[in-house]
């Protein structure tokens, strides 16, 4: 924590508390390939998504980047958004358990073209043997119609719901 103190007291991050389910599995709910002559069973993976939210509310730390490191460093700011904290935790958990070879390859959101994946860009994509892997973080609401209409919207693409 020493290190985070130090970039707080540079103006590079910012950290504070937010209550929030941390999910420790970063197994996917569904890993897709294009080709494939069955549709998932979007019902059995929502109930599976239901199921790994059962943990309790806890208390994390949220650092962010300022936009004072983004100037010096490159990214995009963004301001945290409370409604999307299980969110991006979620992503993050899951780049961290990346192998490096895939961490090297991560693409998040706001770094990816706008009209790369047509109309809506996946949470990030990884590139493995040349090929682009979308990522998508499932949010603990998230039902079976909403999980369809994500996988109607990639299905030509190597998927993975997280």
């Amino acid at each position: 924590m020493a290190a985070i103190k130090r970039l707080e007291q540079l103006g590079y991050v910012e950290s504070r508390k937010a209550m929030a389910y941390q999910l420790e599995n970063s197994s996917p709910l569904l890993s897709w390939k294009p080709g494939r002559s069955t549709q998932p069973d979007f019902t059995a993976i929502a109930s599976a998504n239901r199921r790994r939210w059962n943990g309790e509310v806890r208390e994390t730390t949220v650092i962010t980047a300022t936009r004072q490191a983004i100037a010096r460093f490159g990214g995009s700011f963004r301001k945290v958004r409370p409604q999307e904290v299980e969110h991006d935790l979620r992503v993050a958990n899951f780049y961290l358990d990346l192998s490096p070879q895939d961490q090297s390859s991560w693409r998040i959101e706001d770094a990816i073209p706008n009209d790369q994946f047509g109309d809506k860009r996946p949470d990030a994509v990884v590139i493995r043997n040349g090929t682009p892997v979308v990522i998508e973080a499932v949010g603990r609401a998230y039902g079976s119609s909403k999980l369809q209409s994500i996988f109607q919207h990639f299905q030509n693409y190597h998927l993975e719901l997280i």
